[in-house]
């Protein structure tokens, strides 16, 4: 086995808000080299000399897609514990894509109440989920590349700061790409205390999110699925399907391209979409649609207002609004 991953003290910015200058800059790639690859690049980590890996005698096993589990409870606060950080032991960990040469570790730091998760992903999957009565933060890394080479670049950090926790990943250079059967790629799977609030960046892969606190998120690109959130959502999205189910405040929207669904909705709904059919079930508030450029809008069960302020093409329907409706003249209704 290569040299364990290696701890490092990041200084990190968490945004306020979501831009969209911050998701315009947020994908880093080349076309004319070996390897793609996608990263946060608004966000810069301490890079950190890995000895060459040895050969890796076989293939990671196929593994599945981590199970969303059903909304739990609201936690109270938990108590403050020593900041301190351990590595315990390594499990397997679940993904359907190819994985010819891995790593596998798996990172611990102790977590009290009040602290933010402040995740900056690139390539790979990302699965959150808060957990009632867990007194840390885990994480599960799983490493894989096309060339056993390749895995000495790349890394993941977890590390408590003053007033959160910090999850870090490094790539091999960017200016080589990915085509074909070559990949270079960072799967996470992250455990934290229920309702812990998280501000999460993630570059291009599926995405899993349940059980945090207030959430910011930026995606890149692949599918991303969010639930039983206990506070307000922000999120801006580039591209892929986007799901979004037992949101405990308001939710607001930036989506340029893909599918979004989105039902049981305790506060107001406030989006921007480019392409894509949007449906939205069960909002006790408003439903505000700022600018959708094309593709079909459908709510049903609205507890407020009902107001398309710009729509491109296709069509708008709408039923059990107990508030206002306010859509572009000539959309068709149920």
């Amino acid at each position: 086995m290569r040299s364990s991953l290696r701890l490092l003290v990041l200084g990190v910015a968490v945004p306020g808000a979501l831009s969209p200058l911050l998701y315009r800059t947020m994908v880093a790639q080349d076309e004319n080299a070996d390897v793609r690859v996608h990263r946060i690049v608004s966000v810069e980590a301490v890079p950190t000399p890995r000895a060459p890996a040895p050969p890796v005698a076989s293939a990671a096993p196929h593994v599945r897609r981590p199970e969303m589990a059903p909304a739990a409870p609201r936690a109270p606060g938990r108590p403050s514990r020593p900041a301190r950080s351990s590595r315990v032991a390594v499990l397997a960990m679940g993904d359907p894509q190819p994985c010819r040469f891995s790593h596998d570790e798996r990172l611990q730091v102790p977590a009290d109440a009040g602290l933010l998760l402040d995740v900056d992903a690139g390539s790979g999957s990302l699965s959150v989920e808060g957990v009632r009565g867990l007194p840390a933060v885990e994480m599960e890394v799983r490493e894989c590349a096309s060339r056993e080479e390749w895995l000495a670049d790349l890394e993941a950090t977890l590390e408590r700061t003053g007033d959160g926790i910090v999850v870090r990943t490094r790539y091999p250079e960017p200016g080589r790409s990915v085509r074909g059967e070559r990949y270079a790629r960072i799967d996470l799977v992250v455990r934290v205390p229920l309702d812990m609030p998280a501000t999460l960046r993630d570059g291009s892969g599926e995405a899993w999110v349940s059980g945090t606190g207030r959430l910011a998120m930026v995606d890149g690109s692949g599918e991303l699925e969010i639930r039983a959130i206990n506070g307000a959502v922000r999120v801006q999205d580039g591209s892929g399907g986007l799901r979004l189910a037992d949101i405990g405040g308001d939710l607001e929207i930036a989506d340029s391209s893909g599918g979004i669904d989105l039902t049981d909705v305790d506060g107001s709904v406030t989006l921007t979409d480019g392409s894509g059919s949007v449906e939205a079930t069960d909002v006790e508030g408003d439903v505000r649609v700022l600018r959708d450029g094309s593709g079909s809008i459908r709510v049903r069960e609205v507890g407020g207002d009902f107001v398309v302020e710009r729509d491109g093409s296709g069509s708008v329907r709408w039923t059990g609004v107990a508030g206002r409706v306010d859509v572009p003249r000539g959309s068709g209704h149920l």
